[in-house]
């Protein structure tokens, strides 16, 4: 039952569709670019979130919306449960336990890192309300 998976397992589902849906079509030539010229600056910065010198950020625009295509509910301004905001998540736990696995079976596409989330860039004090 779809109910009884944790929510790590539901995005590891779904990236793990997703990868393979994607993969297909490049194989079969049959892949259509998603973004138009019209976004060509969106497209830039993605390019530059996923490719940038500090590794952790490669693993953060993926993390933060998988999380949030499994759950729209969830904030992907968090990076932790103790954000203390609504829709707060552990963003940490999935980058950990989905996307550093993916990374690692697919030639390091995201840069090799095997804790992405433990570095002082994604770090910023949890503020008391």
């Amino acid at each position: 039952m779809d109910s009884d998976k944790s929510f790590a397992q539901k995005c590891a589902e779904l990236l793990d569709r997703r990868w393979n849906f994607l993969s297909k079509k490049l194989e079969s030539e049959a892949f259509v670019e998603p973004l138009s010229e019209e976004h060509s600056r969106i497209k830039r910065l993605i390019v530059e979130s996923l490719t940038g010198r500090i590794k952790s950020y490669h693993y953060v625009l993926p993390t933060q919306l998988l999380a949030k295509c499994v759950d729209p509910k969830l904030d992907c301004h968090s990076l932790q449960t103790a954000y203390n905001k609504r829709g707060a998540f552990d963003a940490r736990t999935i980058a950990h336990g989905v996307l550093v696995p993916l990374d690692q079976s697919n030639h390091r596409v995201l840069g090799g890192s095997a804790e992405p989330y433990v570095n002082n860039p994604l770090r910023y004090p949890v503020k008391s309300v």
